[in-house]
């Protein structure tokens, strides 16, 4: 016969509220009393079929709540953001509290970040240096070395989306 889980209504409740109130999933086992992997754990038989290996509804369960909840958080904070950003009006239509474009920034950057995230910058010609310096450095000769670290060096570069100066 197993052993009990660690996981009990009580706790999932308080690991839930933690995230709910914007905790990270490190800072909600700490207050729950357990460790980060024990979460990961739950999680991760939460994505399993129910009876798979003794697999329980209790962590799909486990792993919607926290889903949601992490959800939840983001959303008021992104809430938050975009009321910042506007500002508020008075009842007599005055501005109680002037809008704050650096709030409403954050808030498109987060809410569309393929649109308005931030780039990362990256000067290739710097990496091409830094490409030649290091074959130089390991003693590999040749055009070959090289071009190979700058052909992985440019493809990283295009994957997070930065541009050539």
């Amino acid at each position: 016969m197993g052993r009990n889980s660690l996981l009990t209504k009580p706790r999932q409740a308080a690991i839930v509220q933690s995230i709910l109130n914007g905790s990270t999933l490190e800072g909600a086992a700490a207050l729950a009393g357990i460790d980060p992997t024990t979460i990961s754990k739950w999680k991760a038989r939460g994505r399993l079929p129910v009876g798979a290996k003794g697999n329980g509804a209790i962590y799909v369960a486990f792993l919607q709540a926290v889903t949601r909840a992490e959800e939840q958080a983001i959303g008021v904070a992104l809430d938050t953001l975009y009321v910042a950003g506007l500002g508020q009006i008075a009842d007599n239509g005055t501005v109680a509290v002037p809008g704050d474009w650096r709030a409403m920034a954050r808030w498109l950057e987060m809410r569309h970040p393929a649109r308005y995230g931030r780039r990362l910058r990256l000067d290739l010609a710097e990496v091409e240096e830094a490409a030649r310096l290091a074959a130089e450095a390991q003693g590999i000769e040749g055009e070959g070395a090289e071009g190979a670290v700058l052909a992985a060096a440019e493809q990283i570069a295009e994957a997070a989306g930065a541009r050539r100066l």
